[in-house]
């Protein structure tokens, strides 16, 4: 009968990567977000109303309500779009996987690696 505790020739399996956001994913939402309040930012009303002049002239709070459900829209989309790719491509296992990646990267440099050199640029 086998031993339960033979040890299996296979590498033990790698560690889970948190789903969590971590700081990268963290650093990079507040980029996508402050990138796209200075992009909805210049498109301002003054600029808006100079492309339609009669309706800026003749009913200008609707020309203002279509600006605000523009800008709304404009940006409820793109964050939705950002979002589902962030899903798709898996960004934050990724950018937390580079985390694992970089924290032991730290910890051999700071214990240094049996049988490896250790250089430093």
């Amino acid at each position: 009968m086998p031993s339960r505790n033979s040890h299996s020739p296979s590498p033990p399996p790698s560690l889970p990567i948190a789903s969590a956001p971590g700081p990268r994913f963290l650093a990079l939402q507040k980029i996508f977000t402050q990138a796209l309040t200075s992009t909805l930012r210049t498109n301002s009303y003054a600029n808006f109303s100079q492309c339609f002049p009669t309706p800026a002239r003749h009913c200008p709070s609707a020309l203002e309500g279509v600006w605000k459900q523009l800008n709304a829209k404009l940006e409820e989309g793109c964050m939705k779009e950002f979002e589902a790719i962030m899903f798709e491509r898996k960004v934050i296992e990724g950018l937390n996987g580079w985390d694992t990646v970089v924290e032991d990267a730290k910890r051999k440099v700071a214990r240094g690696v049996e049988g490896e050199e250790v250089q430093r640029a």
